[in-house]
Parts: structure tokens; C-alpha cells; sequence
């Protein structure tokens, strides 16, 4: 149960660092695309709403059972909304590519929240809910420097390609990949252990 709570409290990390790795290069992004600066907060708005209308909707789902499918629905989204905000040069299509980022967002915000809560000793949970608020936190700072770095640093612009704005967006998507990975890894061994200790307590009954 201990390695599980720090397994999630790592997601929590990495997704800090995924999810705030294109800000960086945002305002002078829109910029290059003779974009007016107002849209920038338009941009950041229309995500926010997709968390706070994404949020509800997937703890509802959620409730019903299939928890790790939504996570990584989630997940997905994210990683489309992030790649076609950084493609679709429009101002129309990337205000709703930014609002469906929002709402996937909001399924591992929300979800492994509750994760972290089922997992965890009731004596254990506001400390467990504490870290995990810091590793976002980190993750977050973390992302924002990466983000700044491989997209003005000569070498890393060289090593990972990322000479365009676009390819930082691209860069976060493929990043967002690999924390679905992570992610399926650590809810697989909980969804066999939920699996085993049933099937133990259908034994005893």
C-alpha cells in the first residue's frame, strides 16, 4: 500500500512537469501568429473552464466503475488537445483544443486524487494529500524551466528537433505518452491486487 501511494504521488510529479512544459513558450508563441495578446488569457481560460466542467464529469463516470479507462481517456485528450493547440493556428480551433486539454486534465487531477484516497490509511490521507499537492508543485516549477530551456538552449533545440514552437507542444504530447504508460503500469498491479483480494474474499464467504 506504501509503494502505491508513492507511486501515485510520483504521477503527481511527472504530471507537473507534462502539463507545464508548452507554458513557457506560450505568450511568444501566440505571438508568432500575430495573434492579439488578449488571447493568451483566453487561451488559459478556456482550459480552466475545460478542468472545472471535466472535473465533475469524470468523477461521475468514474463512480459507476472503469476508473483507469477514464484516466486514460484522459490522458489521451490532453495529449491531441496539446498537439493540435500547438498545429491548428487558428484562433477559433485552438481556443476549443485548449478547453478539450482542460478536460483531460481534469481525469488524472480528479481521479487519482481519489486513488490516492482509497489507497491510503484514513490516518495517512491528509499527509498523503499534502505531498502530493508538493510533487505537483515541483513538477510544475520543473516544467516550466524544461519548457524554457529545450526551447532556447542551442544544443537542446539541435538534440530534440524543437526549433519551432509547434514541436515544444508536440515534445509535451509525447511526454504526456510516456506518463500514460506509467500510469497503466502502476493502476494494472492495484486493478490484479483489487482482482486477487476479492476473489479471497469470495473464498471466505
Amino acid at each position: 500500500m506504501q509503494k502505491q501511494r508513492r507511486l501515485i504521488i510520483a504521477y503527481f510529479f511527472i504530471q507537473g512537469i507534462a502539463h507545464n512544459i508548452g507554458h513557457p513558450v506560450t505568450p511568444a508563441f501566440v505571438r508568432s501568429l500575430l495573434i492579439p495578446d488578449h488571447m493568451f488569457g483566453v487561451f488559459f481560460a478556456s482550459m480552466s473552464l475545460g478542468m472545472m466542467i471535466g472535473g465533475p464529469i469524470w468523477g461521475i463516470l468514474s463512480d459507476r466503475g472503469h476508473k483507469r479507462n477514464y484516466i486514460f481517456l484522459g490522458l489521451i485528450l490532453y495529449s491531441l488537445g496539446q498537439f493540435a493547440f500547438g498545429y491548428f493556428h487558428h484562433q477559433t480551433a485552438m481556443i476549443f483544443f485548449r478547453f478539450i486539454s482542460g478536460i483531460g486534465a481534469a481525469a488524472g487531477a480528479t481521479l487519482l486524487i481519489s486513488h490516492l484516497i482509497e489507497t491510503t490509511e484514513p490516518h495517512q490521507r491528509a499527509y498523503s494529500l499534502a505531498f502530493a499537492a508538493a510533487a505537483t508543485t515541483l513538477g510544475a516549477s520543473l516544467g516550466y524551466y524544461i519548457g524554457g530551456f529545450i526551447s532556447t538552449n542551442t544544443w537542446m533545440v539541435d538534440v530534440l528537433k524543437v526549433n519551432t514552437y509547434p514541436k515544444v507542444f508536440l515534445t509535451q504530447a509525447l511526454v504526456n505518452g510516456l506518463m500514460l504508460s506509467f500510469c497503466f503500469s502502476l493502476l494494472k498491479k492495484h486493478h490484479k491486487k483489487q482482482q486477487k483480494n476479492q476473489k479471497k474474499h469470495s473464498f471466505l464467504i
